[in-house]
């Protein structure tokens, strides 16, 4: 049994500074974050207009896990935020190269962490148009490192617009 291949493509960016989507498409940029010791792991994402404005974001503390599972677990909840806000024309990014191959794969169906694959490449498959690629690291990395200090923040208005907080899941709308 495999998975039918993803209607998406991809390209690794190789500029270091974030660039707009063009007009009509949003832009999502997601990222995973391990750090400490012991390890704790955070997810995190971004979504902009064309004119660079903020859509809305999002942030989570997901326990003990690995780099690659902190950056396909960002990129399903990336993309489940922009379906909900019912965006239909979407660039996303990841800084994990390896998250992007995985997601545009067939072949990863017995992965470790086959279910969160999947859950992708299903999201992937909605009636939508996706661009998915690899980029290199953004300043989305600052939200992640700083994550245990959203909670000071919660239900305060802030550069990012209205800080919402449920089951310990911030996003920001």
């Amino acid at each position: 049994m495999s998975i039918p291949p993803v209607n998406a493509t991809a390209t690794t960016v190789r500029r270091s500074s974030w660039q707009p989507p063009p007009d009509g498409w949003v832009k999502l940029n997601v990222d995973g974050s391990v750090k400490g010791d012991p390890p704790s792991s955070a997810i995190g994402g971004v979504a902009r207009d064309p004119t660079s404005n903020w859509i809305a974001g999002f942030s989570t503390h997901v326990g003990l896990c690995s780099v690659l599972e902190a950056e396909l677990k960002a990129l399903r909840d990336g993309l489940s935020l922009i379906w909900i806000l019912s965006y239909l024309k979407v660039l996303v990014q990841s800084d994990s190269a390896t998250t992007v191959k995985l997601i545009l794969s067939e072949k990863e169906l017995f992965h470790p962490l086959g279910m969160i694959i999947a859950d992708c490449q299903t999201m992937l498959q909605k009636s939508w148009e996706i661009e998915l690629s690899h980029t290199l690291r953004e300043k989305l990395t600052w939200l992640l490192m700083h994550w245990q200090n959203l909670d000071m923040i919660v239900g305060q208005e802030n550069d990012f617009g209205q800080l919402l907080q449920v089951s310990s899941y911030n996003w920001w709308i």
